[in-house]
């Protein structure tokens, strides 16, 4: 039995070194109404509302950490990175303290100038996705130009070449859903045409009744067939090739949200932190937990919120094997049950997306649910009621 004393407690809690991956949230600012996005609230039209992380603010977040134990820097949050008004200085900046940047964009504003300066600094470029066509990808991504964003990733893809550089990797990300799930053999396709390094796909995650029926939990025998049809093209064309987990024919949905016991070996609150614009968030999986302090990072030191009480007493409940309930209950969708209804579904919809299973496993005439998984669902009304 490993014990541990007042000393290793300390260390393993209150001094910690600078976190190994930063996510810093540039603006609360967004150009396009995604229907499946929370941050289309952000939606602003000509950059004028919102909050921005200015090019000073960013010197000062760098200035307060280890940036020779920093491997990362990810640009990204529930907005557009790229319209912060300082994005070029930021990216300069980065350049300087030779700073490895990764990007989540939705490739509206991926100008060459941006692309430059991306260029042998940027590790990945992550362009969100909707479809393979034109009319898919912007119902799905409203706001969007198809055609511009394929562009910008062609000049990108050029540029790179233009400068003999392998970095940054090039990745294409749709959102699964109904309506743009027959595509994704075409999305693959069409990142070979740009010249990407691949593909990355995740399941909708619905938090609204509308969305209900577009997640592929309902579909899963047409979402596994085309699942295999784009491994196919992916190895055709050598493209890599990121996808969830194949939906199972049998389900072992017991009817309850479950997770994956996650915290037991989570290293989060150790090595990643989130830097909003208002501050740090404590994880991308920790629902509404908020900060018992103040979290802004502007106002404070970095390393002095990072090992404050608050983390420190987060690590020891984790270290300790007494998670708080966030933790227990961890919305991160990699840490789901792909066999479960519960991971397709926000808690405020769960209820919802529950009764429309059973309405459709019931009918069972399309074909796409069989006798075991309407047994499995029915048995459990009681957690829709």
């Amino acid at each position: 039995m490993f014990y541990l004393n007042n000393y290793h407690i300390d260390i393993l809690t209150r001094n910690v070194p600078c976190p190994i991956r930063l996510n810093v949230e540039l603006t609360t600012n967004c150009n396009l109404k995604c229907v499946m996005c929370r941050g289309s609230q952000n939606y602003v039209e000509g950059n004028k509302a919102g909050r921005h992380l200015t090019v000073e603010d960013f010197a000062r977040i760098l200035n307060g950490i280890d940036l020779n134990r920093l491997k990362v820097l990810n640009l990204a949050g529930s907005a557009e990175s790229l319209l912060n008004p300082d994005i070029l200085p930021i990216l300069a900046l980065c350049r300087e303290n030779k700073i490895i940047v990764e990007l989540i964009t939705n490739g509206m504003l991926l100008t060459p100038q941006i692309s430059k300066q991306l260029i042998g600094y940027s590790s990945e470029i992550h362009v969100s996705f909707g479809g393979s066509r034109r009319e898919t990808f912007e119902a799905i991504r409203q706001g969007a130009d198809f055609e511009l964003i394929c562009k910008n990733i062609k000049t990108l893809s050029k540029l790179k070449k233009e400068n003999n550089q392998r970095y940054p990797q090039i990745w294409i990300n749709p959102i699964l859903m109904k309506r743009n799930i027959q595509e994704l053999p075409e999305v693959i396709a069409l990142a070979k045409e740009l010249d990407c390094h691949g593909v990355a796909c995740s399941h909708l995650i619905v938090d609204s009744p509308e969305l209900i029926r577009e997640s592929l939990f309902f579909h899963k025998q047409e979402a596994n067939h085309y699942l295999q049809k784009a491994e196919e093209v992916a190895k055709r064309d050598q493209i890599s090739f990121v996808r969830p987990a194949y939906f199972s024919q049998e389900s072992d949905d017991d009817g309850k949200r479950e997770t994956i016991e996650a915290w037991k070996t989570c290293r989060f609150l150790w090595n990643y932190a989130i830097l909003g614009v208002e501050g740090l968030i404590p994880c991308s999986g920790s629902g509404d937990l908020k900060l018992d302090c103040d979290g802004n990072v502007i106002r404070n030191k970095f390393m002095d919120i990072w090992n404050n009480g608050w983390y420190a007493g987060m690590r020891y409940k984790l270290l300790t094997g007494n998670p708080p309930q966030c933790c227990i209950n961890c919305t991160d969708p990699s840490v789901k049950d792909p066999n479960h209804i519960g991971s397709y579904f926000k808690e405020e919809v769960f209820s919802d997306a529950f009764d429309y299973a059973k309405k459709e496993l019931t009918r069972s005439q399309k074909g796409e649910f069989d006798q075991r998984e309407c047994s499995v669902l029915s048995s459990n009304e009681h957690i829709s009621g």
